[in-house]
């Protein structure tokens, strides 16, 4: 067992629990705000059956679609920096991140300047703050390492990159950073799935993820 992953895993449900129950925002009596920036992925209807699926069990919320087709991790870090000012006067009290199909599928001069671009993106978002000035929660997401978005089957050097560079690094940043990184195993991808069923699959996989955060205690049905 990696005792020090398992820990930091601890430390962030605990870390998490505090913000939703002890003293952090009540969300009965403001919206939940969640800013999702990415690539592919988010440029979709992704974020939309997220706000769905919020709006369900807790009323209103604001979900920001903040996706850019075709946009490798070089460009949402470019973006993020240009409109810093924007994104922080959104205060959002979690940002959800997925990036990397573009770099997938292109190839990238090496994985470590790959993974520093995704990391200088995370720590931009940390240091964003919610209305009440609590620090934002990053939350980073892995990439689907069998399919792409709207469902056509990944290429083998895709896959292949995912699981043995882009993926790892991502686990990397998430335990170096102490923030949440999304379990993609937890909730199966449908098989065959047609491109509202894998957004809807990828929207649940994020509530699942916040749930400790808002005081959510089930997935819906």
């Amino acid at each position: 067992m990696d005792f020090r992953r398992w820990g930091l895993s601890l430390l962030v449900a605990v870390l998490l629990g505090f913000l939703g129950f002890s003293g952090g925002p009540d969300y009965r009596r403001r919206p939940l705000r969640v800013l999702c920036i990415g690539d592919d992925w988010v440029a979709s209807e992704v974020p939309f059956y997220l706000w769905q699926l919020l709006q369900a069990r807790l009323g209103t919320v604001e979900v920001f679609n903040e996706g850019r087709l075709q946009h490798g991790a070089y460009d949402v870090l470019q973006f993020v920096k240009d409109d810093y000012d924007r994104l922080a006067d959104l205060r959002p009290d979690v940002v959800l991140l997925l990036i990397g199909v573009q770099d997938g599928l292109r190839g990238y001069a090496a994985p470590y300047r790959w993974c520093n671009d995704v990391w200088r993106t995370v720590r931009l978002a940390k240091t964003w703050q919610n209305p009440e000035g609590f620090p934002t929660l990053v939350v980073l997401t892995p990439l689907p390492a069998p399919v792409l978005p709207g469902g056509a089957p990944a290429p083998t050097e895709f896959a292949r990159r995912v699981r043995a560079e882009m993926n790892p690094c991502l686990q990397d940043i998430a335990d170096r950073e102490g923030i949440p990184l999304v379990d993609l195993g937890a909730i199966p991808i449908p098989d065959g799935p047609t491109p509202e069923a894998l957004s809807r699959w990828l929207a649940r996989t994020w509530f699942r993820t916040l749930m400790p955060y808002t005081g959510l205690r089930s997935l819906p049905e």
